[in-house]
Protein backbone atom coordinates (compact mmCIF):
# COMPACT_ATOMS: atom_id res chain seq x y z
CA UNK A 1 0.00 0.00 0.00
CA UNK A 2 1.34 3.40 -0.98
CA UNK A 3 0.31 7.05 -0.73
CA UNK A 4 1.05 7.70 -4.42
CA UNK A 5 -2.05 8.98 -6.16
CA UNK A 6 -3.83 9.59 -2.86
CA UNK A 7 -3.37 13.37 -2.61
CA UNK A 8 -6.60 15.29 -2.39
CA UNK A 9 -8.77 17.66 -0.39
CA UNK A 10 -10.11 15.83 2.64
CA UNK A 11 -12.30 16.84 5.54
CA UNK A 12 -11.46 16.07 9.15
CA UNK A 13 -14.20 13.74 10.35
CA UNK A 14 -12.72 12.60 13.65
CA UNK A 15 -10.47 14.22 16.23
CA UNK A 16 -10.14 12.37 19.54
CA UNK A 17 -7.48 13.74 21.85
CA UNK A 18 -7.45 10.76 24.22
CA UNK A 19 -8.10 7.79 21.95
CA UNK A 20 -7.66 4.50 23.79
CA UNK A 21 -7.08 1.47 21.58
CA UNK A 22 -8.40 -1.01 24.17
CA UNK A 23 -5.81 -3.51 23.03
CA UNK A 24 -5.59 -6.10 25.77
CA UNK A 25 -2.91 -5.25 28.30
CA UNK A 26 -2.28 -1.85 26.69
CA UNK A 27 -5.54 -0.26 27.79
CA UNK A 28 -3.70 2.62 29.46
CA UNK A 29 -2.17 3.75 26.18
CA UNK A 30 -3.58 6.90 24.58
CA UNK A 31 -2.90 9.05 21.55
CA UNK A 32 -4.59 11.80 19.57
CA UNK A 33 -6.16 10.53 16.39
CA UNK A 34 -7.33 12.73 13.54
CA UNK A 35 -9.05 11.10 10.58
CA UNK A 36 -9.39 12.93 7.24
CA UNK A 37 -11.74 11.54 4.61
CA UNK A 38 -12.98 12.30 1.08
CA UNK A 39 -15.04 10.33 -1.44
CA UNK A 40 -12.86 8.11 -3.61
CA UNK A 41 -9.77 8.51 -1.43
CA UNK A 42 -8.44 6.41 1.36
CA UNK A 43 -8.88 7.99 4.77
CA UNK A 44 -5.77 9.35 6.46
CA UNK A 45 -5.27 8.67 10.15
CA UNK A 46 -2.75 10.86 11.97
CA UNK A 47 -1.83 9.56 15.41
CA UNK A 48 0.00 11.96 17.75
CA UNK A 49 1.69 10.82 20.92
CA UNK A 50 4.28 11.96 23.46
CA UNK A 51 6.73 9.07 23.89
CA UNK A 52 7.19 8.03 27.47
CA UNK A 53 3.91 9.60 28.64
CA UNK A 54 1.18 7.92 26.61
CA UNK A 55 1.84 4.25 27.25
CA UNK A 56 3.04 1.84 24.59
CA UNK A 57 4.53 3.83 21.75
CA UNK A 58 3.05 4.34 18.29
CA UNK A 59 6.00 2.50 16.79
CA UNK A 60 5.84 -0.54 19.06
CA UNK A 61 2.11 -1.02 18.55
CA UNK A 62 1.60 0.40 15.05
CA UNK A 63 -0.47 -2.49 13.72
CA UNK A 64 -2.61 -2.68 16.87
CA UNK A 65 -3.35 1.04 16.98
CA UNK A 66 -4.03 1.43 13.26
CA UNK A 67 -6.36 -1.57 13.28
CA UNK A 68 -8.27 -0.13 16.26
CA UNK A 69 -8.78 3.19 14.47
CA UNK A 70 -9.86 1.39 11.30
CA UNK A 71 -12.43 -0.70 13.17
CA UNK A 72 -13.86 2.06 15.32
CA UNK A 73 -13.64 5.23 13.24
CA UNK A 74 -13.92 4.08 9.62
CA UNK A 75 -15.18 0.48 9.64
CA UNK A 76 -16.98 0.87 6.31
CA UNK A 77 -13.65 1.30 4.49
CA UNK A 78 -12.35 -1.72 2.59
CA UNK A 79 -8.75 -0.67 3.27
CA UNK A 80 -7.16 0.65 6.43
CA UNK A 81 -6.48 4.36 6.71
CA UNK A 82 -3.16 5.69 5.51
CA UNK A 83 -1.40 5.66 8.84
CA UNK A 84 0.80 8.57 9.91
CA UNK A 85 2.78 8.48 13.15
CA UNK A 86 3.47 11.83 14.80
CA UNK A 87 5.70 11.39 17.85
CA UNK A 88 6.41 14.57 19.78
CA UNK A 89 9.75 14.82 21.51
CA UNK A 90 9.15 16.17 24.99
CA UNK A 91 12.30 18.28 24.85
CA UNK A 92 11.35 20.16 21.68
CA UNK A 93 7.67 19.35 20.97
CA UNK A 94 8.75 19.04 17.32
CA UNK A 95 6.85 16.43 15.30
CA UNK A 96 8.54 13.33 13.93
CA UNK A 97 6.31 12.18 11.10
CA UNK A 98 6.40 8.77 9.50
CA UNK A 99 4.14 6.94 7.08
CA UNK A 100 3.55 3.38 8.19
CA UNK A 101 2.91 0.81 5.48
CA UNK A 102 1.53 -2.61 6.33
CA UNK A 103 2.48 -5.69 4.38
CA UNK A 104 -0.78 -7.51 4.96
CA UNK A 105 -4.25 -6.20 5.70
CA UNK A 106 -7.53 -7.97 6.30
CA UNK A 107 -10.55 -6.53 8.06
CA UNK A 108 -9.27 -4.88 11.23
CA UNK A 109 -6.05 -6.86 11.32
CA UNK A 110 -2.71 -5.49 10.15
CA UNK A 111 0.78 -7.01 10.07
CA UNK A 112 4.34 -6.35 8.89
CA UNK A 113 4.67 -2.58 9.41
CA UNK A 114 7.43 -0.59 7.75
CA UNK A 115 8.23 3.10 8.16
CA UNK A 116 9.15 5.99 5.89
CA UNK A 117 9.74 9.59 6.92
CA UNK A 118 7.35 12.26 5.69
CA UNK A 119 7.64 16.02 6.32
CA UNK A 120 4.77 18.39 7.25
CA UNK A 121 4.48 19.99 3.76
CA UNK A 122 4.14 16.55 2.15
CA UNK A 123 1.51 15.60 4.75
CA UNK A 124 -0.46 18.77 4.02
CA UNK A 125 -0.30 17.92 0.30
CA UNK A 126 -1.61 14.42 1.00
CA UNK A 127 -4.51 15.61 3.18
CA UNK A 128 -5.22 18.74 1.16
CA UNK A 129 -5.09 21.11 4.15
CA UNK A 130 -2.95 22.13 7.08
CA UNK A 131 -2.88 19.64 9.94
CA UNK A 132 -2.67 20.43 13.64
CA UNK A 133 0.32 18.39 14.81
CA UNK A 134 0.07 19.21 18.51
CA UNK A 135 -1.10 16.81 21.20
CA UNK A 136 -4.35 18.79 21.42
CA UNK A 137 -6.10 20.87 24.08
CA UNK A 138 -7.97 17.83 25.33
CA UNK A 139 -4.81 16.01 26.32
CA UNK A 140 -4.76 14.86 29.95
CA UNK A 141 -1.17 14.13 31.02
CA UNK A 142 -0.80 11.06 33.19
CA UNK A 143 -0.21 11.74 36.88
CA UNK A 144 3.48 11.70 37.76
CA UNK A 145 4.70 8.38 38.99
CA UNK A 146 5.61 8.45 42.66
CA UNK A 147 9.30 8.75 43.34
CA UNK A 148 10.78 5.85 45.27
CA UNK A 149 11.44 6.70 48.89
CA UNK A 150 14.93 5.92 50.13
CA UNK A 151 14.65 4.36 53.55
CA UNK A 152 17.27 3.22 56.04
CA UNK A 153 16.50 -0.07 57.77
CA UNK A 154 18.31 -2.70 59.83
CA UNK A 155 18.75 -5.77 57.63
CA UNK A 156 20.01 -9.29 58.55
CA UNK A 157 23.50 -9.46 57.09
CA UNK A 158 23.38 -13.15 56.27
CA UNK A 159 20.21 -12.59 54.22
CA UNK A 160 21.84 -9.99 51.99
CA UNK A 161 22.47 -11.20 48.41
CA UNK A 162 25.54 -13.24 47.60
CA UNK A 163 28.44 -10.90 47.03
CA UNK A 164 30.86 -10.79 44.11
CA UNK A 165 33.50 -8.43 45.52
CA UNK A 166 36.47 -7.38 43.43
CA UNK A 167 39.75 -5.45 43.66
CA UNK A 168 40.47 -6.50 47.25
CA UNK A 169 42.55 -9.68 47.21
CA UNK A 170 41.28 -10.70 50.65
CA UNK A 171 37.71 -10.84 49.40
CA UNK A 172 36.73 -14.36 48.43
CA UNK A 173 33.43 -15.41 46.97
CA UNK A 174 31.53 -17.40 49.58
CA UNK A 175 29.98 -20.75 48.90
CA UNK A 176 26.39 -21.04 49.91
CA UNK A 177 24.52 -23.88 51.52
CA UNK A 178 20.80 -23.39 51.94
CA UNK A 179 18.33 -24.83 54.38
CA UNK A 180 14.60 -24.02 54.44
CA UNK A 181 14.19 -20.44 55.58
CA UNK A 182 17.85 -19.59 56.10
CA UNK A 183 21.25 -19.29 54.47
CA UNK A 184 24.64 -20.34 55.76
CA UNK A 185 27.70 -18.67 54.31
CA UNK A 186 31.11 -20.31 54.52
CA UNK A 187 34.41 -18.56 53.86
CA UNK A 188 36.99 -20.36 51.74
CA UNK A 189 39.72 -19.06 54.05
CA UNK A 190 40.87 -21.53 56.64
CA UNK A 191 41.21 -20.65 60.27
CA UNK A 192 39.28 -18.42 62.61
CA UNK A 193 37.26 -15.57 61.13
CA UNK A 194 37.80 -12.24 62.82
CA UNK A 195 39.03 -8.70 62.29
CA UNK A 196 41.97 -8.55 59.91
CA UNK A 197 44.50 -5.95 58.85
CA UNK A 198 44.28 -6.70 55.13
CA UNK A 199 41.96 -3.88 54.05
CA UNK A 200 39.70 -1.10 55.28
CA UNK A 201 36.64 -3.33 55.21
CA UNK A 202 38.08 -6.07 57.42
CA UNK A 203 39.83 -3.71 59.85
CA UNK A 204 36.60 -2.03 60.92
CA UNK A 205 34.94 -3.01 64.20
CA UNK A 206 31.58 -3.59 62.53
CA UNK A 207 30.17 -5.00 65.77
CA UNK A 208 30.62 -1.63 67.45
CA UNK A 209 29.53 0.36 64.40
CA UNK A 210 26.19 -1.42 64.17
CA UNK A 211 25.67 -1.78 67.91
CA UNK A 212 25.83 2.01 68.18
CA UNK A 213 24.53 3.07 64.77
CA UNK A 214 21.28 1.08 64.57
CA UNK A 215 19.71 2.32 67.85
CA UNK A 216 20.80 5.90 67.16
CA UNK A 217 19.32 5.75 63.68
CA UNK A 218 16.11 4.18 64.98
CA UNK A 219 15.67 6.94 67.55
CA UNK A 220 16.34 9.75 65.06
CA UNK A 221 13.96 8.19 62.54
CA UNK A 222 11.28 7.91 65.21
CA UNK A 223 11.68 11.63 65.86
CA UNK A 224 10.72 12.32 62.25
CA UNK A 225 14.16 13.21 60.92
CA UNK A 226 14.74 12.46 57.23
CA UNK A 227 17.27 13.02 54.47
CA UNK A 228 20.42 14.99 55.19
CA UNK A 229 19.04 16.14 58.53
CA UNK A 230 18.71 12.50 59.61
CA UNK A 231 22.23 11.60 58.48
CA UNK A 232 23.84 14.60 60.18
CA UNK A 233 22.00 13.97 63.44
CA UNK A 234 22.92 10.27 63.49
CA UNK A 235 26.58 11.07 62.91
CA UNK A 236 26.60 13.74 65.62
CA UNK A 237 24.90 11.51 68.19
CA UNK A 238 27.06 8.49 67.42
CA UNK A 239 30.36 10.40 67.44
CA UNK A 240 30.63 10.35 71.24
CA UNK A 241 29.65 6.69 71.44
CA UNK A 242 32.15 5.26 68.96
CA UNK A 243 35.61 4.84 70.36
CA UNK A 244 37.75 5.41 67.27
CA UNK A 245 37.78 7.44 64.08
CA UNK A 246 37.70 4.32 61.90
CA UNK A 247 34.35 3.30 63.38
CA UNK A 248 32.98 6.79 62.92
CA UNK A 249 34.15 6.80 59.31
CA UNK A 250 32.59 3.38 58.75
CA UNK A 251 29.24 4.53 60.09
CA UNK A 252 29.55 7.51 57.75
CA UNK A 253 29.88 5.16 54.77
CA UNK A 254 26.67 3.37 55.79
CA UNK A 255 24.85 6.71 55.70
CA UNK A 256 26.50 8.66 52.86
CA UNK A 257 27.45 5.72 50.62
CA UNK A 258 24.96 3.15 51.87
CA UNK A 259 24.71 -0.54 51.27
CA UNK A 260 21.89 -0.27 48.79
CA UNK A 261 19.66 -3.12 47.68
CA UNK A 262 16.48 -3.33 45.62
CA UNK A 263 13.78 -5.93 45.29
CA UNK A 264 14.50 -8.55 42.63
CA UNK A 265 11.63 -10.97 42.28
CA UNK A 266 11.38 -12.87 45.54
CA UNK A 267 14.77 -11.67 46.76
CA UNK A 268 17.12 -8.70 46.67
CA UNK A 269 19.77 -7.42 44.28
CA UNK A 270 22.76 -5.16 44.71
CA UNK A 271 23.21 -1.51 43.92
CA UNK A 272 26.12 -0.84 46.26
CA UNK A 273 28.02 -2.20 49.26
CA UNK A 274 29.30 -5.69 48.48
CA UNK A 275 32.75 -5.29 50.07
CA UNK A 276 31.42 -4.06 53.40
CA UNK A 277 28.79 -6.76 53.34
CA UNK A 278 31.33 -9.50 52.71
CA UNK A 279 33.50 -8.25 55.57
CA UNK A 280 30.49 -8.28 57.89
CA UNK A 281 29.51 -11.76 56.75
CA UNK A 282 33.04 -12.93 57.53
CA UNK A 283 32.70 -11.41 61.01
CA UNK A 284 29.25 -12.88 61.63
CA UNK A 285 27.53 -9.51 62.10
CA UNK A 286 23.77 -10.09 62.66
CA UNK A 287 22.31 -6.74 61.49
CA UNK A 288 23.55 -3.73 59.61
CA UNK A 289 22.16 -0.50 58.19
CA UNK A 290 21.08 -0.69 54.56
CA UNK A 291 19.06 1.51 52.25
CA UNK A 292 16.09 0.31 50.23
CA UNK A 293 13.68 2.10 47.89
CA UNK A 294 10.49 1.18 49.72
CA UNK A 295 9.06 0.09 53.01
CA UNK A 296 8.92 -3.71 53.05
CA UNK A 297 6.15 -5.57 54.78
CA UNK A 298 6.52 -5.53 58.52
CA UNK A 299 6.89 -9.31 58.77
CA UNK A 300 9.73 -9.44 56.25
CA UNK A 301 12.33 -7.07 57.68
CA UNK A 302 13.19 -5.36 60.94
CA UNK A 303 11.41 -2.03 61.04
CA UNK A 304 13.31 1.11 62.05
CA UNK A 305 10.19 3.23 62.30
Amino acid sequence: MTIDGQDGLRRRTADEHMFQPDSGTWTNATFRIQVFTAPGLRPVGIATQIPGQDGRSLTNAAEIYAAAVWERLCPEEAQPPIWIENQLLQSTAEPRLKVVRFGHAEPFRLTDPSWETIDPPRLSQLVGCEVDLTRGDGYIPPPPEPEPIEVFIAFPVQQLPLTTPFRAACMVEPSRRSWPGQFQFLSRRRGAIGRRTCCFYHQIDWVQVNKVGIPVLKKAWGEGLRGEELITEVEDRAAGLLSDQGSRDALGTLLHDPIHIVRDGEGWAWINGQHRTQAMKDLGIPLTIVMIYEWPEADELPDLR
